[in-house]
């Protein structure tokens, strides 16, 4: 492996001090106002993840006696809430799952439960008049005396049939519009809590809210209003068609500035100062490594990269690159594969004559492959029965054709004993495998107690770096979204021995708490530079009491330095834009001729 070059000591330019995010200077007392100006409840938005569950458990505790509060949230996170709630009062808890009775929650301050466990227990949307299952209703009478009274129907769940004094939504931006289980749970008060707040997305929020008006349907015709217009025919009040005679709130009120200034209010950023639970945040440090790749990686990257351009030079002569988008989106992440390992590259799709996919691929003895067509056409004796000697195309290597193999018949060939096999063996690692096992040293030699979590966006590399690094010694986990990824993140959290966490960006929730570690390494660079701040979040919350460092690892002289000149270059531009999540992961034809130069 050839020399690396870290940046971490020797350049200041790559390496600086990251300062939590804050906006609106707003503590828990603004958060109580909120709530008693009519909206019965708002959104909060931690996107520097310095504690709103914290937040929010103090919110529902402050008033004696406890009234019920509903927390929702994913599997992961429930674990989070316990400990939360355990320490900040003395309420009694209940996990809520399939199953339970209302008489489960009469004895219990708080209910914790997930949001499938809430559509499961809802089954389907029940009619707010006569409170039945809509199957047992004729849709076109709605209810009242059309309704068949021989059909009954069930019963409603335990949760939707219990007064809540308060709801609390985490993951609030998961959110979507048909989700009529959760917004037919019954709460005084009405919270959500999230990371992110997307403008394209508010109208679920606002319909879970139950904000008036931006939440309800406006007949044209008349002034009734209702918030479920559903499938029925008529609407309920005034019986005019719900398909021609309501209009949706964008129509009404987001084209006219008004919902500006109701998400003014309804919205809460939590800052540093703003914290009920004073604490100092220790320092975080950002630090990019960039690496040389071996001979062997620059090898096979350029080999794919010759691939991949021919077909992008196709859609560009075609004028057919914006009709083609998603196709080059998975060249820009096979390419960005092949700067991570060499295993995660499958040249087999590529043919080494004309650069495009096949599904026909011949496998020659020296290991270039081609299409069958594109091999015939070069050499039209060579796959016939009585066939001499011919040469490969790229390296002049002669082959017979009872040597010829099919691509799909490549993985059950057995090795020549005479094979080397060093070459297997080194492809088991790879220079950012390698890099970051020199990051774990330094980091275990100067505090034998620090924990890290790796992120990346591939989960297949995930689990070539849990066997590299087990094979040197260290116990790892691996987070996933089952009941094994919630055992996992308790050994990754008690276990002492247990020194890293692998997971994806996805896998990940909003609240998990990773404070337990103190070092985060990013494999590779993502389209939204927010989704790597949240990362470092993750672990630098108002429980983390070590200073925290970030390490993102870029293979020099690959796409990946070129997707973070893109991403710079979009930043500046974006700046101020409020669509700017969504705006920054677009790419136009010059950003992907950049990209595919080289």
């Amino acid at each position: 492996m050839e020399k690396k070059v870290e940046e971490e000591q020797k350049s200041t330019g790559e390496e600086k001090y990251l300062e939590p995010l804050s906006s609106q200077e707003k503590s828990l007392d603004d958060v109580v106002k909120e709530t008693e100006l009519g909206y019965g409840g708002g959104i909060i938005v931690d996107e520097a993840f310095l504690g709103k569950s914290i937040e929010s458990v103090l919110l529902a505790i402050q008033e004696q006696p406890l009234s019920k509060t509903l927390i929702i949230a994913p599997v992961l996170s429930m674990s989070q809430w316990e400990e939360d709630i355990a320490k900040l009062s003395k309420a009694k808890v209940f996990v809520f799952d399939d199953g339970c009775k209302v008489e489960d929650l009469t004895a219990f301050d708080f209910v914790i439960t997930s949001h499938a466990t809430v559509k499961r227990g809802y089954k389907t949307v029940c009619c707010p008049h006569c409170h039945k299952l809509l199957s047992s209703v004729k849709p076109q009478h709605f209810c009242d005396k059309h309704r068949d009274i021989k059909k009954k129907g069930k019963t409603i769940g335990p949760l939707h049939s219990t007064e809540w004094e308060r709801v609390f939504l985490d993951e609030g931006h998961l959110l979507e519009g048909g989700d009529q289980a959760i917004f037919a749970l019954k709460a005084k008060f009405r919270w959500i809590l999230t990371s992110r707040l997307y403008t394209d997305h508010l109208y679920p929020l606002l319909r879970f809210l139950q904000t008036d008006p931006y939440s309800l349907h406006f007949c044209l015709d008349c002034k009734c209003n209702c918030a479920d217009l559903g499938f029925w025919t008529k609407c309920p009040t005034c019986r005019h068609k719900s398909s021609d005679r309501h209009s949706h709130w964008l129509e009404k009120y987001k084209f006219q500035g008004g919902i500006a200034t109701c998400l003014t209010d309804l919205c809460l950023r939590p800052s540093k100062g703003s914290l009920s639970l004073k604490s100092a945040f220790p320092p975080s440090y950002v630090t990019v490594r960039r690496d040389d790749p071996t001979k062997a990686e620059k090898k096979m990257y350029k080999q794919l990269k010759s691939f991949i351009n021919k077909e992008f030079a196709a859609y560009f002569q075609d004028e057919s690159l914006m009709e083609n988008y998603a196709r080059i989106h998975c060249l820009i992440n096979r390419l960005k594969q092949a700067s991570m390992h060499l295993d995660l590259v499958d040249l087999s799709d590529f043919c080494g004559i004309c650069g495009r996919a096949s599904q026909e691929a011949i496998v020659l003895p020296c290991t270039h492959i081609y299409c069958r067509d594109c091999l015939f056409r070069v050499y039209p004796c060579a796959l016939s029965a009585s066939a001499a000697r011919s040469c490969c195309p790229t390296c002049g290597v002669t082959f017979k054709r009872n040597l010829l193999l099919h691509a799909s018949l490549k993985g059950k060939r057995k090795p020549d004993k005479a094979e080397d096999t060093n070459s297997i063996i080194l492809r088991s690692s790879c220079t950012k495998i390698e890099a970051l096992r020199e990051e774990i040293t330094w980091m275990l030699g100067t505090d034998e107690s620090a924990k890290a979590v790796i992120f990346s966006r591939y989960k297949s590399f995930l689990e070539l770096i849990e066997r590299q690094l087990t094979k040197s010694g260290l116990r790892c986990v691996k987070l996933s979204e089952s009941a094994d990824g919630k055992a996992a993140l308790q050994r990754f959290k008690e276990d002492g021995q247990c020194k890293i966490l692998l997971t994806t960006f996805e896998i990940v929730g909003d609240l998990l708490d990773l404070s337990v570690a103190s070092h985060v390494f990013l494999m590779d660079p993502g389209w939204n530079p927010i989704t790597d701040r949240q990362a470092l979040a993750r672990v630098q919350t108002v429980r983390q009491s070590k200073p925290t460092r970030m390490v993102k690892f870029i293979s020099k002289g690959t796409i990946e330095e070129k997707i973070i000149d893109v991403l710079q270059e979009k930043q500046n531009t974006l700046a101020g834009v409020d669509d700017y999540c969504s705006s920054i992961e677009k790419l136009t034809e010059e950003e992907m001729g950049f990209l595919f130069s080289d």
